[in-house]
């Protein structure tokens, strides 16, 4: 890897990769992505055809960055969990916007706030206890940006 960042410094020379500076943000190819933790969170769900049936939904949201050097738009086409395994979709939303999209391109160099609800099984007692899972973002290229994220319990009266 090169460094981005050459200085010098009394005689020496001070060789930066931003990569591992910024060790917090995943920058790759195309996207860095920075998740808004105050909006990580998780709560109790279920079917409203099937009583029985008890699921855990997820909400995230993050920061991202289109930096891809080719100057390309890129999308952030899903989001996955490892562990239980669950995909899921993608809500974009333009600056200043209330308007969502599905998987919209960001233009290069620009940001958006992108969004995700994620339903799956079996259902995580939470007890107003935090989680940590690893959600990876996917964009159109096959470009993954994994994160370990932590989802604070929202109460949501389901039992």
């Amino acid at each position: 890897m090169e460094p981005d960042i050459e200085a010098e410094y009394q005689g020496a020379t001070l060789k930066i990769s931003l990569q591992r500076f910024f060790g917090l943000f995943s920058f790759n190819k195309t996207l860095s992505i920075v998740p808004l933790n105050r909006e990580m969170r998780y709560c109790n769900a279920g079917v409203t055809n099937d009583p029985e049936k008890k699921l855990t939904q997820l909400h995230g949201e993050f920061i991202v960055t289109n930096t891809d050097k080719k100057l390309r738009p890129v999308a952030v086409v899903k989001g996955e969990i490892l562990k239980p395994y669950c995909e899921f979709k993608i809500l974009t939303w333009p600056p200043g916007g209330t308007k969502v999209d599905i998987n919209p391109s960001i233009p290069p160099g620009h940001r958006r706030e992108i969004a995700f609800d994620a339903f799956f099984e079996p259902r995580i007692e939470g007890n107003g206890k935090s989680i940590k899972l690893k959600i990876i973002l996917v964009d159109q290229y096959g470009n993954k940006f994994k994160h370990k994220c932590k989802f604070q319990f929202l109460d949501s009266g389901l039992k």
